[in-house]
């Protein structure tokens, strides 16, 4: 009997620790944040910067600039972002930020002259406080011609996560 009571006693010690765990990691203690979808074209690039811009949809809509810093690509590497800015300009609300950290990271390289692809990610210190994650893939459009394979163009799709308190509501 004495037995049963000590494993009674132990489950219920367990149970509340477990329960008093669940609560603590519940969503509601996260801050919560908004998504931005992005949308855009990489615009200028050199082998240490990309400027991107385009259109933000969501619970900012609005048009987006970034200058993302990083060092020179290599053919299958991934190299760290080391500066840039990134601004959305909303109907209500300008947000801006600097890159503090991130990655440019190249998905496989095509055999032929294919498409490139590129995760382009990094962690904003927003301007008033904060911070914000930037994540987009970067595909640049390329094509053989006489000279070789030669990139026309570059997109960039993905998404802005902010502080829900820094979009209006």
């Amino acid at each position: 009997m004495r037995a049963m009571r000590g494993v009674t006693v132990v489950s219920t010690v367990v149970s509340t620790v477990l329960a008093a765990l669940l609560l603590s990691a519940s969503p509601a203690a996260a801050a919560p944040t908004a998504t931005i979808q992005v949308r855009g074209l990489e615009y200028a690039a050199t082998l240490v910067e990309g400027r991107f811009g385009g259109a933000a949809q969501g619970p900012l809509p609005g048009a987006w600039r970034a200058v993302v810093r990083h060092d020179p690509l290599r053919q299958g590497e991934a190299v760290p972002v080391t500066g840039g800015s990134f601004t959305l300009y909303g109907a209500r609300r300008v947000l801006g930020g600097t890159f503090t950290r991130g990655r440019v990271t190249p998905h496989d390289t095509p055999a032929t002259c294919g498409d490139e692809r590129f995760d382009v990610t990094g962690t904003l210190a927003l301007q008033g406080g904060g911070r914000g994650a930037f994540a987009v893939v970067l595909t640049h459009l390329r094509v053989l011609g006489r000279s070789g394979c030669t990139t026309y163009g570059a997109t960039v799709v993905g998404t802005l996560t902010v502080p829900a308190d820094a979009t209006p509501t």
